[in-house]
C-alpha cells in the first residue's frame, strides 16, 4: 500500500546504517519536478530524479559499453575516487574524447536490508534478479500507473526488465555494484540461452528460419485471424509485465474466435453475413453464447475443447470481468495463473479452429519469439 504520493524528499528520514540505494534510468520522460517520492510500507521509498546525466567515452552506443558515469553533473566532480580522478586527468589532457548526455528520468529506491547487503557483496546475480523482478518493478510500476492518471502521458507505459538494462547498486552512498536486469539487452549481440549449469549447451535464443522469406512473403501480411493480434498482444503484454491487459487480450481473442465459429455456421445454414453479425452482437451473455453456438454448430463448446479447458476459459473471462468492471490489479502471486490462462485459451483456439497444422506452425512461431523470465519467480 501506498502511504503517500509525490512528497518531498527532504521530509523522509532513513538511517544511514545499511542504507541501500538503486538506480533505475526508465525509457521516458516523467514530467514531475526533481525529488519528488512514494513511500511504501514494505520501507522502500521511490524517489523521482530528473537532474541525472551520462558521461560516454567516445561515442553514444546505448550498450552502456562506453558509458563512465550516471548521476548528477556535479557528483563527479566531486568524486575523489581513483577512477574518477584518472578519467578527469585524461579529460585535461585531451587525451580521451568525451560526451555529456542529459539522461531520462532516474527513479531511485531506498530500503534498508542486511539480508540484500549480503547478496550485494557476493554478486549473486541470480537472486538480485529476483529481487529486482518480485519487489522493484512492481513499486516501479505502481509509480508509473499512478503517474499516467494523474498525468493522461501518452509517452508512459509500465515497463519490463528490458527496459531498464542497467541497475546501480549503492550502499551508504557508494557505488558497490551494477548488474543488467536482462542480458536481451546486449544489443550488438544475437540473445544466448543455455540450459540451467550447462554453459557448454549455449546457443541462439531465436532465430527465424529463412529470414529472408519474411520480406519476400510481406504481401502476406493482413491474411491472419483476427483473434491472432489479441492473442498476440496478449503475450506481449505478459511479458512486459502488464497481466491486466495481458488477460484482457487473451479472453478478447478466444471470444472471437467462437463468434467466428458461429458466424460460419450460422452463414452454412443460409443466414445473410450482416443478420448473422447482427446476431452475435445482440447475443450478449455467455450462457446465451454458448446456446448459439450449439445452434450454429450442432456442438456444445465443451464437446470441442472438453469440460476442463471450457471452466478454465470461465475462470479466465471471470478474472477478465474483475479487471475491467471492478478495477482488479493482478497481484505477483497471481501471475502464474493468469500465464495458465493464455496458455490454455490457445489451447482452446487451436481446437476451435480445427487446422492442427496451421496452429502448430503459429504455436512454433509464438513460442520461439517470447521472452520468458518470470517462471521461476511466483515459486
Amino acid at each position: 500500500m501506498v502511504k503517500r504520493l509525490f512528497q518531498r524528499f527532504r521530509n523522509i528520514i532513513i538511517p544511514r546504517a545499511h542504507l541501500v540505494t538503486i538506480y533505475i534510468e526508465l525509457p521516458f520522460w516523467v514530467r514531475v519536478l526533481d525529488n519528488f517520492c512514494v513511500g511504501y510500507d514494505d520501507g522502500h521509498e521511490l524517489t523521482v530524479r530528473n537532474n541525472f546525466w551520462k558521461l560516454w567515452i567516445y561515442e553514444v552506443r546505448f550498450d552502456y559499453q562506453s558509458l563512465l558515469y550516471i548521476g548528477p553533473k556535479e557528483f563527479f566532480y566531486k568524486d575523489n575516487s581513483e577512477k574518477s580522478k584518472q578519467i578527469r586527468e585524461k579529460f585535461l589532457k585531451r587525451e580521451i574524447p568525451f560526451l555529456w548526455q542529459k539522461c531520462r528520468t532516474v527513479v531511485e529506491i531506498n530500503f534498508r536490508d542486511k539480508n540484500f547487503i549480503q547478496l550485494l557483496k557476493e554478486k549473486n546475480k541470480f537472486k538480485i534478479k529476483k529481487f529486482i523482478f518480485q519487489t522493484l518493478l512492481p513499486h516501479i510500476n505502481d509509480f508509473i500507473e499512478r503517474y499516467r492518471m494523474i498525468t493522461f502521458d501518452q509517452m508512459v507505459y509500465k515497463i519490463a526488465p528490458w527496459d531498464v538494462p542497467m541497475v546501480f547498486f549503492q550502499i551508504n552512498n557508494e557505488h558497490v555494484y551494477q548488474i543488467n536486469t536482462y542480458d536481451y539487452l546486449l544489443w550488438n549481440e544475437i540473445p544466448m540461452i543455455s540450459e540451467y549449469g550447462k554453459p557448454k549447451t549455449l546457443q541462439p535464443f531465436y532465430l527465424i528460419d529463412n529470414p529472408e522469406m519474411v520480406w519476400t512473403n510481406y504481401q502476406s501480411v493482413g491474411k491472419w485471424f483476427p483473434y491472432e493480434m489479441e492473442l498476440l498482444d496478449a503475450y506481449n503484454f505478459k511479458n512486459r509485465g502488464d497481466y491486466e491487459s495481458a488477460i484482457r487480450r487473451a479472453v478478447t481473442a478466444i471470444e472471437i474466435s467462437l463468434d467466428m465459429k458461429i458466424k460460419n455456421g450460422l452463414m452454412d445454414r443460409g443466414m445473410l453475413e450482416t443478420a448473422a453479425d447482427v446476431k452475435i452482437t445482440n447475443t450478449v451473455s455467455w450462457k446465451e453464447k454458448k446456446k448459439l453456438f450449439k445452434k450454429a454448430t450442432s456442438k456444445r463448446i465443451e464437446d470441442i475443447i472438453g469440460d476442463n479447458l471450457l471452466g478454465v476459459i470461465e475462470n479466465a473471462r471471470q478474472l477478465r470481468h474483475d479487471v475491467v468492471h471492478k478495477g482488479r490489479i493482478i497481484k505477483p502471486s497471481e501471475r502464474g495463473q493468469v500465464r495458465c490462462f493464455i496458455d490454455h485459451i490457445r489451447f482452446a483456439i487451436n481446437s476451435i479452429e480445427d487446422n492442427p497444422e496451421y496452429a502448430k506452425k503459429r504455436d512454433m512461431l509464438l513460442l520461439k519469439s517470447k521472452i520468458e523470465f518470470v517462471d521461476f519467480l511466483d515459486q
